[in-house]
């Protein structure tokens, strides 16, 4: 019942229906726990209808449509904007067309703290108010940032059309169909829950979501209990998508293959790097070209804390750094699955160096 309004919806997959499931079970269900991950839309163009899936939900809520705010560039604009929202009191908010990546520290807090604090606008005056907001985004080709990634659940549309906008539907209007029909609607979604309640809370294979264990076994596993698909599954898929773990898992990953367990200054990765050797041509000409000893690497560390085709010490330094000790999954040339870490080290000068962690996927400790 809760979903045959969206029965037209592209959907591009069952994970991202999910999406929509779990976002509509929230919004009736939400002071039943503490904190609830960030519900996002994201489509290929214009006009697939992102918006009105966040009307719905809010209809469900409060009988009105969503209240929506913009996403400014700049971080301090962006906390103020959303505070001064969260004041209003409205329980679900929107961050409405995103076009740049969605990742916001006051953002992440809002998802993740019982009590949320900022200067009141125009007052040089801090003001701390509870938090029980659901927090939704929508854009195209949208996609979470840095500490959003594990706070946000991305259900994907695809029209498949240069002008979605311009299609024609044999459904209803599903904003139409959610105000008239609110009160069966709303039944429907506490009777999912209740009958999960009901059964005991059976529980359910799907690790718990750190940080969101209350919604977990209330919204997550009713909906995995009745056969639906995780909408958690859309978290790896982002966090496997996103630049920035990308770039981190190619350079590991060449790190593992040049260097294995060496420790080193940032300035011998370097060096290495870019490192070349004296290569005659094919033909016989140009007998002093010279090719880079390891192109893979050089390309994936000017990728990552490249500029202007160099990398600097002091820059590759920080990158490290702020990468020590997280775990990535990588490939080596034969296929073999390794989980690998930076761990930071010192030489007897007490000169900064850097080494790699690794082993097996399987547990097996293969490299220092």
């Amino acid at each position: 019942m809760l979903m045959h309004p969206f029965r037209d919806y592209p959907f591009v997959d069952d994970a991202s229906k999910s999406v929509l499931r779990a976002l509509l079970l929230a919004t009736v269900s939400r002071f039943a726990y503490p904190f609830v991950p960030c519900h996002a839309f994201d489509a290929t163009g214009a006009g697939t209808g992102k918006s009105k899936l966040f009307d719905c939900a809010s209809i469900l809520l409060t009988g009105r449509e969503c209240a929506v705010i913009s996403q400014p560039e700049d971080p301090a604009e962006f906390q103020k904007k959303l505070f001064a929202e969260l004041l209003t009191g409205d329980p679900l908010v929107s961050i409405d067309n995103c076009d740049v990546p969605l990742d916001n520290p006051f953002l992440c807090m809002t998802i993740t703290q019982r009590f949320v604090k900022s200067r009141l606008l125009g007052l040089l005056k801090n003001l701390e108010i509870p938090n029980a907001v659901i927090i939704g985004a929508n854009g195209n080709n949208f996609r979470f940032a840095g500490d959003m990634l594990r706070r946000g659940l991305t259900g994907h549309l695809d029209a498949g059309k240069e002008k979605p906008w311009e299609r024609l539907f044999d459904s209803e209007d599903p904003v139409i169909v959610f105000k008239r029909e609110r009160r069966m609607l709303v039944a429907a979604a506490l009777t999912v829950l209740r009958g999960y309640i009901v059964a005991g809370r059976p529980r359910q294979k799907a690790p718990p979501l750190g940080g969101f264990e209350g919604w977990c076994c209330t919204v997550r596993d009713a909906l995995l209990w009745l056969g639906a698909d995780d909408p958690c599954l859309t978290i790896e898929s982002a966090r496997k998508a996103d630049p920035a773990e990308q770039g981190r898992a190619a350079v590991l990953a060449e790190w593992l293959i040049v260097f294995s367990d060496r420790s080193l200054t940032t300035r011998e990765i370097i060096e290495e790097a870019f490192s070349s050797m004296r290569t005659t041509a094919p033909n016989g000409e140009d007998p002093d070209r010279r090719t880079y000893c390891h192109p893979i690497f050089r390309n994936a560390l000017l990728d990552v804390v490249g500029e202007r085709g160099r990398v600097e010490p002091r820059r590759l330094g920080t990158w490290l750094g702020h990468n020590k000790g997280r775990v990535t999954t990588v490939s080596d040339r034969d296929g073999v699955a390794w989980k690998v870490r930076i761990t930071a080290d010192t030489d007897q000068y007490g000169i900064g160096r850097w080494r790699l962690h690794a082993e097996i996927e399987n547990g097996r400790n293969a490299r220092a």
